[in-house]
């Protein structure tokens, strides 16, 4: 949901499960270690913000 893993500082990397849809606004903002992600093949949004702040991003895989 909204903000659902903002600020965290332990999150790493994430794989998002098959059942998500639209990723949430600041859903993973200001995340600082968030180096990859990797998105679900039914995805259809992203919304705003949701990877405000996220500076150390550098891999997002889509499965799609």
């Amino acid at each position: 949901g909204c903000r659902a893993f903002e600020n965290c500082v332990g999150l790493v990397s994430i794989t998002l499960p098959e059942g998500i849809t639209t990723i949430d606004m600041y859903a993973f903002s200001y995340c600082k270690k968030l180096s990859s992600i990797t998105l679900p093949e039914n995805l259809t949004g992203i919304e705003t913000c949701a990877f405000e702040g996220c500076k150390n991003l550098a891999s997002i895989t889509n499965t799609g």
